[in-house]
């Protein structure tokens, strides 16, 4: 198996191979969290932490071994590199939010009441869970990743979505109504606008992340993850990075997953990576936002804290990147890197820098579709 150190330098050699220019203008993604983080009173970027975690960053990549692997490593992932895949990256990321659990109010992430999908003998939780389902369905002979499927409500009642999305321990999938109103608007905008597939939509972007996000920001209304802070509209996008991140890392930057600006690409504002940004030090929190947090408070969707968290988190994470010192490491390495780690504190409980455990100020609970 690759490790993560063996992935990066490939994906990072054909980021140079794509690239016609080593600079690639900020984002408006990138400039709103600047201005985010330069306003921001609940949470802080920490630039120093940040510049520590960046060496930090590079001792991990370079020692680590085979702990990280590549996307399609993952057991979950799809192995095939053909439009099939598309349509299932598709299916995920616009399905891809709001997996925390009410029942875990401590977010150990093993509360064994917490949403979960048995697949071959394991049970998953989390973001697993909905790759679990949509694999089980495929299984199945559910067509479940195809848009004309699950745009047509005859053919794909929501009764078979629930199915499909049914949980085997006591807590139900969060938001279904939402899952399902969203599978039908972005199965119908792609029949409208790109033949049905995903695949189509990609034909239109001319190997450009910026335009795939123009596209579906335009077409697609569930991906337009903006939110008002003092006065001024702010985008940070998390699904629909995330969806052409993973299209990029699924085929390696190469052939549908080339993008020639996709260092414009930020890290994905979730629930999970800014934890652990707080943990190793990038991000500082107000005594209130922290209070709201370790009393697993449900805070409101755009409240200014969530806004704060979410903006703070995306610049911290560019401080990092810009002061690692490994050329072409871009945001979405080092967001993978971080939610994986994450995961994987979340289930030890090891904490090594600064004596703060992740599980002593749990994730922000935030029912959100977009993230």
């Amino acid at each position: 198996m690759p490790t993560i150190v063996t992935v990066i330098q490939a994906l990072v050699h054909s980021t140079l191979q794509n690239s016609e220019s080593g600079f690639t203008a900020m984002s408006r993604v990138l400039e709103d969290s600047k201005f985010i983080a330069s306003n921001s009173k609940d949470v802080q970027v920490n630039a120093e932490g940040c510049y520590r975690v960046a060496s930090w960053i590079e001792h991990q990549l370079d020692n680590l071994g085979p702990k990280f692997a590549n996307w399609q490593d993952h057991e979950l992932h799809p192995k095939s590199q053909d439009a099939h895949t598309l349509d299932w990256i598709f299916l995920i990321d616009i399905l891809n939010f709001s997996f925390w659990s009410d029942a875990d109010t401590r977010d150990s992430g093993n509360h064994p009441a917490r949403f979960g999908v048995r697949y071959k003998g394991n049970l998953y939780t989390g973001y697993w869970s909905l790759c679990a389902a949509v694999n089980k369905a495929l299984d199945n002979d559910i067509p479940i990743t195809n848009p004309t499927f699950y745009a047509d409500e005859a053919r794909c009642p929501d009764d078979l979505i629930a199915s499909i999305f049914a949980s085997d321990t006591k807590e139900p999938v969060p938001l279904l109504a939402e899952r399902i109103r969203i599978m039908r608007a972005s199965g119908k905008a792609l029949l409208k606008h790109y033949q049905g597939r995903f695949v189509h939509l990609l034909d239109k972007c001319d190997h450009s992340a910026q335009k795939l996000l123009g596209l579906l920001l335009k077409n697609f209304p569930d991906f337009r993850d903006i939110s008002l802070y003092k006065g001024r509209e702010c985008y940070i996008l998390k699904r629909a990075q995330i969806l052409v991140a993973e299209t990029w890392a699924c085929f390696h930057g190469k052939s549908y997953g080339r993008f020639d600006d996709i260092d414009s690409i930020t890290m994905f504002a979730d629930y999970r990576v800014p934890q652990i940004l707080w943990q190793l030090g990038c991000l500082d929190y107000s005594a209130e936002f922290e209070d709201r947090l370790r009393k697993s408070l449900l805070i409101a969707h755009n409240d200014p804290m969530e806004i704060e968290m979410r903006g703070c988190s995306i610049w911290a994470v560019e401080l990092v990147r810009q002061a690692a010192n490994r050329q072409n490491l871009n945001a979405i390495m080092i967001d993978f890197f971080l939610w994986d780690l994450a995961k994987e504190w979340q289930a030890t409980g090891y904490s090594p820098h600064q004596g703060r455990v992740l599980s002593s100020v749990p994730s922000i609970r935030v029912r959100s579709i977009y993230y």
